[in-house]
């Protein structure tokens, strides 16, 4: 299932790039834009992303913010953007979002909303990050139900891609548990009670949350 967005991360990962003096955005642009082309590859590769591939785009200069839109349509645009990204001049960030396979016994669909990259360019520092609002890569669903056959299906392919991109980018992602999960590099382990791996399994409402949060109940439980 997929939580909405606003709601903390189930999982995230940033790769946090590092820092080369002196920093210019321009400079760093070009760096980071070949980065990305590889975090994206990856993850089309393991159908974790899917063309059209969604982005926004944030920057500023001279204390003005400017939000822009692009479509990438088909795989054929990825590298005139990747090109288009290498030429820019102020500090700033993407979010890029597309569909997601997710694989069940039931068969596999393509869904909305359960993974994205965040890309920083910014005075402190670039990074790349991948998050995911979905409970498939867990082996409980966020009702507490288990789900051994989806987990087993999903979060491998998302572990290889994350390792993938840290081989791309040169460093290992760094990361904090969240609300939902346990990360334990890049897997994801559910929440129990007092953190104590043989208690019970936190479900939605142990950590805040409601029925309302939830925006794709697909996979249904085994």
């Amino acid at each position: 299932m997929n939580i909405g967005d606003g709601s903390d991360y189930v999982g995230a990962w940033t790769f946090l790039l590092p820092k080369v003096a002196p920093s210019q955005p321009s400079a760093e642009w070009r760096r980071i834009a070949d980065m990305t082309r590889a975090a994206l590859s990856h993850l089309l590769d393991h159908a974790l992303l899917q063309f059209p591939l969604a982005v926004t785009s944030e920057t500023r200069a001279e204390r003005e913010l400017q939000i822009t839109t692009a479509l990438i349509a088909v795989p054929e645009e990825l590298a005139p953007w990747v090109e288009v990204l290498r030429e820019r001049q102020q500090w700033g960030t993407l979010e890029i979002s597309g569909k997601s396979i997710v694989e069940s016994p039931r068969g596999d669909r393509a869904l909305d909303g359960v993974l994205g990259v965040s890309v920083a360019v910014m005075p402190y520092g670039s990074s790349i990050s991948v998050w995911t609002l979905s409970d498939v890569w867990l082996p409980y669903d966020l009702n507490g139900r288990p789900q051994p056959i989806v987990s087993a299906f999903n979060g491998p392919r998302l572990e290889s891609a994350l390792a993938e991109i840290e081989r791309a980018v040169g460093v290992a992602a760094v990361g904090e548990d969240t609300r939902f999960a346990h990360r334990d590099g890049y897997t994801l382990r559910n929440r129990r009670v007092h953190g104590n791996v043989h208690g019970d399994v936190l479900d939605l409402q142990d950590m805040g949350y409601d029925e309302s949060w939830i925006v794709e109940r697909w996979p249904e439980p085994e």
